[in-house]
């Protein structure tokens, strides 16, 4: 879950905080308000190839970090594998300089774009108008149902498959 999104000189916002709270959050506004430059900073702290001239004008230099909690062992393994620390939080900042090449880090540790785009996978999908195409996968649609549901539910599922592995009720 995304917790917070911290921009700093990036298009327009010079210093913004935003925190989220549990479950549903959405962005309103009128048009021209800022909506599409904060999903775009959000896109660009976890993957996005960035552009030198979203920098503030006059800055030399803009910031976005993000903020995840609740992630799931799957992600965490994959922190590991890469040498990340995987406590509570996962922190992914960017750091796009006027002069010389943009810093990624997840949890203080410098990544790779590949690396990023592996990780960042497992932290969140945006859905943004016209913009649905992984609702339609049921993969993603079941892992949001669960996700949804919580820990009881996981732990519900994580019972039944134990059930189900200990008294072999399916053969392949």
């Amino acid at each position: 879950m995304l917790l917070e999104l911290n921009i700093e000189n990036f298009a327009i916002i010079e210093n913004m905080k935003i925190e989220f709270e549990s479950g549903l959050n959405v962005l309103t506004g009128e048009t021209g308000s800022g909506k599409s430059i904060i999903i775009d900073s959000l896109g660009l702290v976890l993957g996005q190839r960035a552009n030198k001239d979203i920098i503030k004008k006059g800055k030399d230099r803009a910031f976005i970090e993000a903020v995840f909690s609740s992630y799931d062992e799957e992600t965490k393994n994959l922190l590991l594998e890469y040498g990340i620390d995987s406590g509570d939080l996962v922190v992914v900042s960017k750091e796009i300089r006027e002069k010389g090449p943009s810093i990624t880090r997840v949890n203080n540790r410098t990544v790779t774009s590949q690396i990023l785009s592996k990780i960042s996978s497992h932290l969140i999908d945006i859905f943004a108008q016209h913009e649905s195409i992984s609702l339609m996968d049921n993969k993603n649609q079941l892992k949001l149902i669960d996700d949804f549901s919580g820990k009881g539910q996981r732990q519900l599922l994580d019972d039944l498959k134990e059930l189900v592995e200990k008294n072999k009720f399916f053969k392949k």
